[in-house]
């Protein structure tokens, strides 16, 4: 309010202090100090009117922050100022109440935009009141990925998986590798480069109403294709009650040594001996499960032909001279014996017996098939 006082003025030019003070009644008779800002003097000299000055320093406030900095919906920040005549700085406001408010020395985030506090010191006996001082702080949303995926899921050195993720925001999600050595990132693909362990990784960086994503990363083990070669049997053709032994060689150099069958009704496989149960078609399989560096190679099959028991053989006599010239003549008999089966055949097949001799032919062992065994003797 204003107030009106009589002054008595000097006849000199010296300055002179004017002392103004006084009391403010209460309601409950009692009294409290009250202090004056600026006094201006009416009078009739020239120039008008005077002015007089409050006494009281000046302070400023320094150093009003909030504690985070940054703002994000549903938080909060403690807010802290000092003022340069050392008094407590307390009393905070906001200036956006749609956007944050401000209870204490804590400001609270309501929704993303800027959000404007401030910051007062109303000042006491020595000290005028502090101009107030404001503080920005942007507030933003959080978001987070999610479905973070790679197709296919595994990787194969020379190959290439798709990626896709999501953002809360729904803003552009960005992909990167973390293992350049293993895979590479361009765009939305991978491309595996050598067997190990690849970690693609994705940042979504926010804007002005979201903060950046947390990074997620994603976990691919990368492998080297193989192959199965030269997969055989031997024998190759099967005969009812035989066996024949299997054999198989990976690319990768691992062993192979998973054999089976695909006909067991025909044929029957204990580790790397297939066994002809009946006639028919017998189809046998190898695989090789891979390792750490290496994928499961691609299955292999083998058929084999599985015929029944048959047993043949021939036999071709010759004789040297064919005939007899003189009494007491010998004539040398030759017997060439062809096992024509399809097995081998025990040696106490080979004895030959005609009209003229008996002989038993030296296999001392089974006759293989296609085998020949040459028997000879002598008559006079």
């Amino acid at each position: 309010a204003t107030q009106t006082y009589s002054v008595s003025a000097y006849a000199d030019d010296a300055p002179h202090t004017l002392a103004i003070g006084g009391t403010v009644g209460g309601t409950n008779g009692t009294h409290t100090n009250f202090f004056v800002d600026d006094v201006t003097l009416s009078d009739n000299l020239t120039p008008a009117p005077s002015q007089c000055t409050d006494g009281r320093s000046d302070q400023t406030i320094n150093s009003f922050t909030a504690t985070p900095a940054a703002g994000k919906v549903g938080g909060a920040s403690n807010l802290g100022a000092t003022a340069s005549s050392g008094l407590a700085v307390t009393d905070f406001g906001i200036d956006t109440p749609a956007v944050c408010t401000v209870a204490g020395s804590t400001v609270t985030y309501l929704t993303a935009g800027a959000c404007t506090v401030t910051a007062d010191q109303a000042g006491d006996g020595a000290y005028k009141p502090a101009p107030r001082v404001t503080l920005g702080i942007t507030v933003k949303q959080d978001q987070a990925i999610t479905g973070f995926t790679a197709t296919p899921v595994a990787g194969t050195v020379g190959g290439t998986s798709g990626l896709s993720a999501a953002a809360g925001s729904g803003l552009t999600v960005d992909f990167g590798s973390d293992t350049p050595a293993v895979c590479t990132v361009s765009g939305s693909t991978v491309t595996y480069v050598a067997a190990g362990d690849c970690t693609v990784t994705a940042d979504q960086a926010g804007d002005a109403t979201y903060n950046a994503a947390p990074q997620a990363s994603l976990g691919i083990t990368v492998k080297q294709d193989q192959a199965i070669a030269s997969f055989v049997a031997t024998p190759f053709a099967g005969i009812v009650g035989g066996t024949s032994s299997l054999s198989a060689t990976a690319s990768s150099g691992l062993p192979v040594t998973d054999f089976g069958s695909d006909t067991p009704s025909v044929c029957t496989v204990a580790g790397s001996t297939v066994t002809y149960v009946t006639a028919g078609d017998c189809t046998v399989t190898a695989d090789q499960a891979g390792d750490d560096t290496y994928n499961a190679a691609p299955q292999e099959s083998l058929d084999i032909e599985v015929s029944a028991v048959s047993k043949a053989i021939s036999l071709k006599k010759t004789a040297k001279p064919a005939t007899y010239m003189f009494l007491g003549d010998q004539i040398k008999y030759t017997y060439l014996i062809t096992n024509e089966s399809n097995v081998e055949l025990d040696p106490g097949l080979t004895l030959v017996t005609d009209d003229k001799v008996s002989v038993t032919c030296p296999a001392a062992a089974p006759v293989a098939m296609q085998a020949e065994v040459i028997c000879e003797a002598m008559h006079t």
